[in-house]
């Protein structure tokens, strides 16, 4: 997860100074226009938060197997997904 962000923010820290270097037209769209089209709308903040739902889920996947396996090995207790209320 600490990779993933660190990837993200340089990603869009070197988009932002990118464009911020390059000459422009007065008249054109401003910095945060071309930053919207260049990242094609996903904003830092969208990405982490689409990031972080991902990694929630495969973390809460990850555990619901194992407790699952944890409650079928001799604990007499029926798992998730058994058929037993």
């Amino acid at each position: 997860m600490w990779l993933g962000s660190r990837v993200l923010k340089q990603f869009y820290d070197r988009t932002w100074k990118e464009l911020a270097a390059a000459p422009g037209d007065p008249d054109g769209p401003d910095l945060p226009d071309l930053f919207h089209d260049a990242v094609e709308g996903l904003w830092p903040h969208d990405f982490e938060w689409m990031f972080l739902a991902g990694v929630l889920k495969d973390t809460v996947t990850t555990f619901e197997v194992y407790l699952e396996k944890g409650c079928s090995r001799g604990s007499g207790i029926p798992g998730p997904g058994s058929g037993v209320p």
